[in-house]
């Protein structure tokens, strides 16, 4: 517990570190929206994006391994009795 409590606030630290050094604002256009936004929130909201559409393709596999499971469970306690 105090290991995992230790890696947490080193994480944050290097984050907190990234986000100071990258502050400055970019440009950015995106088909016809263009804004300007910090660089270091830019990479952030890219990642939680890419996080988020990687969760979403997963979603289908991980479904049909739970029912496999389930399935298996359910043959295992029927040959059981």
């Amino acid at each position: 517990m105090r290991n995992k409590l230790f890696g947490i606030l080193i994480l944050a630290l290097l984050i907190l570190i990234f986000a100071l050094q990258n502050n400055k604002p970019v440009d950015v256009h995106f088909f016809v929206v263009r804004f300007s936004v910090s660089l270091a929130i830019l990479i952030f909201l890219v990642f939680v994006i890419g996080a988020l559409l990687g969760v979403l393709t997963s979603l289908p596999d991980m479904r049909r391994k739970s029912k496999q499971i389930d399935e298996l469970k359910k043959k295992i306690q029927d040959s059981g009795q």
